[in-house]
């Protein structure tokens, strides 16, 4: 099937949970524009081209997120042609009726198989069913994917992708892409009430300033 890329589904309604983040983000023409750029810079990009189609073939469940977005904003508004910087490459998505690891290992293992890690530039496959890292992260039970996007550390990192059955790119950002766009480093809500510590020794282990020098950090400012 030839894959199309778009801001709407071809019956303009986006799935739940990508509906769901719409009230929590400002609905400004800064956020409307922020999003036509970075689904223009997906697209665009043959790495992430290559990632979510892969990925809508094996397992359309599934969302691309993190740092395989993030990094690659911050490095095309800093200008860096470099390879990407390869960390895990995320995907993540919500089955409360099957919580195994075995799965996602199983899931990981069809998608290198499909795309191995030495073509997509972008890290290795790290496959996570969020309706089981609440325990892994000591919160309460997560309702779906974008509500586990809102107990991530950054602001700027709770940003996912997918391809869509109508073939098109959805976007899930319950935070918005402000702070992403904007070069903004600062703790989610979450982390800034519950889990600062963690959240400080985190930043100091990324040292993310080493590759991106026009990062903003902020630690205990409130998001508006």
């Amino acid at each position: 099937m030839a894959i199309t890329f778009s801001t709407h589904s071809s019956a303009g309604v986006p799935s739940p949970e990508a509906r769901e983040t719409r009230p929590m983000t400002k609905t400004t023409e800064e956020e409307a524009r922020y999003r036509e750029i970075l689904l223009q810079h997906l697209r665009e990009s043959q790495l992430h081209r290559q990632v979510l189609e892969c990925l809508h073939i094996v397992f359309p469940q599934g969302w691309v997120a993190a740092g395989a977005i993030r990094n690659s904003v911050w490095d095309a508004l800093s200008g860096i042609e470099e390879s990407p910087l390869c960390n895990d490459l995320d995907v993540i998505y919500f089955s409360p009726q099957d919580t195994r690891q075995k799965t996602e290992r199983e899931i990981e293992n069809r998608l290198q198989q499909q795309l191995p890690e030495s073509k997509t530039g972008l890290g290795k496959w790290s496959v996570k069913n969020q309706a089981r890292m609440h325990l892994v992260n000591r919160d309460r039970p997560y309702l779906d994917c974008s509500d586990a996007l809102r107990h991530w550390p950054e602001t700027a990192t709770a940003i996912a992708a997918r391809i869509n059955n109508a073939g098109q790119i959805e976007l899930l950002s319950p935070f918005g892409l402000t702070d992403l766009f904007q070069m903004k480093v600062r703790p989610s809500p979450h982390f800034r009430d519950h889990k600062l510590f963690e959240y400080k020794i985190r930043q100091n282990r990324k040292n993310w300033r080493i590759r991106w020098r026009s990062l903003d950090f902020f630690m205990e400012e409130k998001v508006a």
